[in-house]
């Protein structure tokens, strides 16, 4: 079994979350990553927005429709804009192709591999989910400009819930390395105006939710996430603390990203 290591970093600052997954990205396409996997666990300290690596934030934002102070953030995957608040789990992977096993190597292989993970995880806790196999109508016609949220359609790979989207994932690669973020809104997804995301209600278990998945927290779901990424992945993310060296690269990404929030980060 492959080597690899696991951070759990809840209620972090948003700054801070897009720092901590750039970083992982970069570690692998400049090959100074400490593990041939990295997977992380993580949520919000306060509501802010991302957009997709490509996408204008003109098009997809109306900044003077968000809250004073509110973060507007481009990710390095693709994807559309997310509204995140305190109520999402949010989750990344990078990793060497070579560390994955053999069938989730291609774009469509890796996805579908993380995508069953996460569908394990949510019925782990009563809620059963599936993974689309084909993007539903309404993704197909945003086709060549998706200013829509993230959470408007379904894409393949993506995960519904009691008939509606509560997963959104997005890949990015280079080279022979890729990084993965996800999107878990199981607790339902947050109205914003500003990234046309509409509100969506908790979907419902197939069994009631005992008092530590009710309203399902990144703590409540920490063991098991981890567990089910080893079984599905074949890789032994061993949970790690930051290093002090880990926490001085991440600051200087973090303070690159509070003042050029929407620059596109590229890697060699």
């Amino acid at each position: 079994m492959t080597d690899g290591l696991f951070y759990y970093t809840p209620e972090a600052d948003p700054y801070f979350n897009m720092a901590f997954d750039t970083w992982l990205f970069e570690a692998f396409a400049e090959s100074v990553q400490p593990a041939p996997a990295l997977l992380r666990l993580y949520s919000w300290s306060r509501p802010a927005v991302t957009i997709g690596y490509n996408q204008r934030a003109d098009e997809v934002v109306d900044i003077a429709g968000l809250p004073e102070n509110t973060p507007v953030i481009r990710r390095i995957t693709g994807g559309r804009a997310i509204y995140h608040d305190e109520s999402e789990i949010t989750f990344s992977l990078a990793a060497e192709l070579s560390a994955l096993p053999t069938a989730a190597r291609s774009l469509s292989g890796a996805n579908a591999l993380v995508s069953e993970t996460i569908v394990d995880i949510l019925r782990g806790v009563g809620v059963e989910a599936v993974w689309a196999r084909h993007s539903d109508d309404g993704f197909r016609k945003q086709a060549g400009k998706r200013v829509r949220s993230c959470f408007d359609s379904v894409s393949r790979y993506e995960i519904v819930a009691g008939g509606q989207k509560v997963v959104g994932i997005a890949q990015r690669r280079r080279g022979d390395c890729l990084i993965q973020q996800g999107s878990i809104k199981i607790n339902g997804v947050t109205a914003n105006p500003a990234v046309r995301q509409a509100g969506r209600a908790v979907p419902v278990a197939v069994r009631p939710l005992t008092d530590a998945e009710a309203g399902l927290t990144a703590e409540a779901v920490r063991g098991v996430f981890r567990e089910a990424f080893v079984g599905r992945l074949e890789i032994d993310f061993q949970e790690r603390g930051m290093t002090s060296e880990v926490r001085q690269k991440l600051a200087f990404v973090e303070q690159n990203l509070i003042e050029f929030p929407l620059r596109k980060r590229e890697f060699v």
